[in-house]
């Protein structure tokens, strides 16, 4: 269950269209507003579904496009770009992250806090940690101590642990006592610490372990589905990976398996599409279990922007949803 991130270590090479480059770059990431940061000999610019140069290779480093901006890093500072490349927030950070929810965390003078999308300081720098703003909230750490701050910096949740999670589906779980349970927005604990491992909600769903095994609560706490697996995944568009007598097979919000277990491994569905491995070879299969792109892969990462990174011999490509290779090392 994982997400996949894939080296590359190459040049640029120039395609038979004029003015146009094709971009080899020693990182491939997932597409996000259709475009991809990839990074070049220390320089890093972005690519677009063709693997044509949108952005030229002209940062020391780039992130993912998120709400139309990006952070990038020039003359040691981090500011954000628009997808034309324009400079919207001047490079002048320390560090930044994405924007979520109209909000981007950013590092000045080695503390943390949180600018707006004119560059705007909303939330002053003064958090030793801090994460993005999700459902409203946003977890920080200060002087040793977890809180949770709204989108003007008052903090509205003190749950006094070293162990909370972020906000997802309006819950967030929380350690109390060596066991987790989840809190809601107001920090009262709704679901009683009773499980050894807690995850994120998705889908009004969260995966959850007790001793060895896994199954699902819904948001008030109710068993939805049984402990019965050794592994599970979040649902994700209605479906969840789940490991059963070492094999990976997929299950609907009500339990039954839809797919059955045969795959060393299984990825969350990603655009009607699951990367799972067969024989030691990696593929991609549709909802119903039918192989969309026969297992040929060495690796690959979910689909993102209808594109796959994926590897096979030890070279680097992506591919679209029918499996053609629309640009490769």
């Amino acid at each position: 269950m994982r997400i996949h991130r894939i080296l590359l270590i190459a040049g640029l090479i120039f395609s038979g269209l004029p003015g146009v480059m094709k971009a080899e770059a020693e990182w491939l990431h997932g597409f996000s507003d259709g475009l991809a940061p990839v990074e070049k000999a220390g320089r890093a610019g972005y690519i677009d579904p063709n693997g044509h140069v949108a952005i030229l290779f002209q940062f020391q480093h780039a992130s993912i496009f998120s709400e139309g901006f990006a952070a990038v890093k020039v003359g040691g500072a981090w500011g954000f770009i628009d997808r034309t490349g324009q400079v919207v927030i001047p490079a002048k950070f320390e560090h930044a992250g994405n924007f979520s929810e109209g909000l981007a965390d950013v590092t000045v003078d080695g503390k943390i806090g949180y600018i707006n999308k004119s560059g705007e300081t909303v939330v002053a720098p003064q958090f030793d940690n801090a994460d993005s703003f999700s459902d409203g909230l946003a977890r920080v750490v200060g002087d040793g101590e977890i809180s949770f701050i709204d989108m003007t910096g008052n903090v509205v949740i003190s749950p006094g642990t070293s162990h909370a999670d972020r906000f997802s589906g309006e819950r967030a779980a929380i350690k109390v006592r060596k066991k987790w349970g989840y809190m809601n927005k107001k920090g009262t604990i709704v679901i009683q610490p009773a499980f050894d491992e807690a995850g994120h909600f998705w889908e009004g769903l969260t995966r959850v372990r007790k001793g060895t095994q896994w199954g699902y609560i819904g948001k008030n706490g109710q068993s939805v589905i049984p402990f019965r697996y050794e592994k599970a995944d979040r649902f994700s568009e209605g479906l969840a990976a789940v490991k059963m007598n070492g094999k990976w097979g997929y299950i609907d919000p009500t339990g039954k398996m839809v797919i059955s277990p045969k795959y060393s491994r299984a990825d969350r569905f990603s655009e009607g599409l699951a990367a799972v491995k067969v024989g030691g070879q990696l593929g991609f299969i549709d909802k119903t279990g039918r192989m969309a792109i026969p297992p040929t892969y060495k690796d690959g990462d979910v689909f993102s922007g209808d594109r796959a990174s994926v590897t096979l011999r030890d070279k680097f490509l992506y591919i679209d949803k029918a499996g053609k290779r629309i640009w490769s090392q």
